[in-house]
C-alpha cells in the first residue's frame, strides 16, 4: 500500500499537478506533455493548441493536434470542443465531417463558448440552412445602419432571401436602398421589398409603400401602406393619409376628390389617436396628424365630413395603437 502511494507521489512530482487553463499558457513544454499524458484536460487542450500552431519546439502537426483536442473535448473543455469542431468542418487533422463538426460545436456552444456559437451558425449557413444564413447576415450587419460588415451581410442575406426568408429579403432590400455593402440600386430594393411584402412582412410593405409615395405612384403607395396598416404598422396610417390627401389635391372629378379627402380624414384621425396613445413614436410628422385631419375637413361637405367621422370612429377602434 505504501509503495503504491509513493509511486503516485513521485508521478505527481514529475508532472507537477493540475493547473488552471490560463496557467498552462506559460508552462514549459515538458510539463504540459507530462500533465496531458496523465489526463489533465487543460494541459491536453494546450498541447493540442501547440501542435496545431507549431509552438514551443513542436513541429506543426494537425493530426496530433486533433488527438489532444479530442482528449480534452471528451473531458468537457469547451475550447477544445470548438477547435475539434473547426477541424472536422475544415478537414484539418481529421477526415472532413460536417456532422461531427456540428456535434462538437454544439457541445462547446452549450457551455457558452461564443466562438463555437458563431462557428456552428456559420457551419449551418454554409450547409444551406436558410435561417442560419439570415442570422449570420444579422451578425455581420451589426446595428443595421451601415456600421457592420455590410458587404458580408449582403452575401448571407441574399442566400437566405433566395430561399424565401422574408426577413432576409427585407434586410437585403434595405442594403440596396441605402447602398450599404452593395451598390445603391432602387430597382433591386423595390424588388426585394416586394418579395418580402408579398409574404406579409409589414415593415417591407411600409417601406414599399413609402418608396412608391416618393416616386409619385399614389395607387401603389396606397395599396402597400394599407397592407401595412392592416398588420398594425404604427406609422402607416399617417402616411396613408398623406397619400389620399395628395390624391384629393390631384383629382379633378368632384366625387373622386371628396372620396379621397374622406379617406385622408379617416387615416389622419387614426394617426392622431395613435400619436397620443403611443409616446414611443419617433416620427415628428405624425404629431401634426390632428392638424392635417382638420385641414382636410375643410375640403369636405357637412354630409361627407359626417360620413368620414363615422368611418374614422370604426377605424380608430380597429387600428389604434395597442399600449
Amino acid at each position: 500500500m505504501k509503495k503504491g502511494i509513493l509511486v503516485l507521489l513521485v508521478a505527481g512530482a514529475c508532472w507537477g499537478g493540475t493547473l488552471q487553463a490560463q496557467d498552462w499558457e506559460t508552462a514549459p513544454l515538458d510539463r504540459v506533455e507530462n500533465a496531458a499524458e496523465h489526463g489533465d484536460a487543460n494541459a491536453q487542450y494546450r498541447l493540442g493548441w501547440m501542435y496545431e500552431r507549431g509552438h514551443g519546439f513542436l513541429a506543426q502537426n494537425s493530426e496530433d493536434a486533433a488527438v489532444w483536442y479530442r482528449k480534452a473535448a471528451e473531458q468537457g473543455v469547451a475550447k477544445a470542443q470548438s477547435r475539434l469542431g473547426w477541424m472536422y468542418a475544415n478537414g484539418e487533422g481529421v477526415v472532413q465531417d460536417h456532422k461531427q463538426a456540428v456535434v462538437w460545436y454544439h457541445k462547446a456552444a452549450d457551455q457558452g463558448d461564443a466562438d463555437a456559437k458563431f462557428a456552428m451558425l456559420r457551419e449551418a449557413a454554409e450547409q444551406g440552412d436558410a435561417d442560419a444564413q439570415y442570422n449570420l447576415g444579422l451578425t455581420y450587419d451589426g446595428d443595421g445602419n451601415g456600421n457592420g460588415d455590410t458587404t458580408t451581410a449582403a452575401i448571407w442575406f441574399r442566400k437566405a432571401a433566395e430561399q424565401g426568408v422574408a426577413n432576409a429579403q427585407f434586410r437585403l432590400a434595405r442594403l440596396y436602398y441605402n447602398g450599404f455593402g452593395v451598390e445603391q440600386d432602387d430597382k433591386q430594393a423595390c424588388e426585394w421589398y416586394r418579395k418580402a411584402g408579398e409574404q406579409g412582412h409589414s415593415k417591407a410593405q411600409f417601406h414599399l409603400g413609402m418608396f412608391f409615395r416618393f416616386q409619385g405612384d399614389v395607387e401603389q403607395a396606397a395599396f402597400w401602406l394599407r397592407k401595412a396598416v392592416e398588420q398594425g404598422d404604427i406609422l402607416a396610417p399617417y402616411y396613408l393619409g398623406t397619400v389620399y390627401d395628395t390624391i384629393g389635391n390631384q383629382e379633378v372629378n368632384t366625387q373622386a376628390k371628396i372620396q379621397a379627402y374622406k379617406q385622408a380624414y379617416v387615416w389622419f384621425s387614426v394617426a392622431a389617436v395613435n400619436s397620443v396613445a403611443d409616446a414611443d413614436i419617433a416620427d415628428a410628422d405624425i404629431a401634426d396628424a390632428g392638424i392635417q385631419r382638420d385641414d382636410v375637413a375643410t375640403q369636405l361637405t357637412p354630409a361627407a365630413l359626417s360620413e368620414a367621422q363615422d368611418l374614422a370612429g370604426n377605424y380608430i377602434e380597429q387600428y389604434k395603437s395597442k399600449p
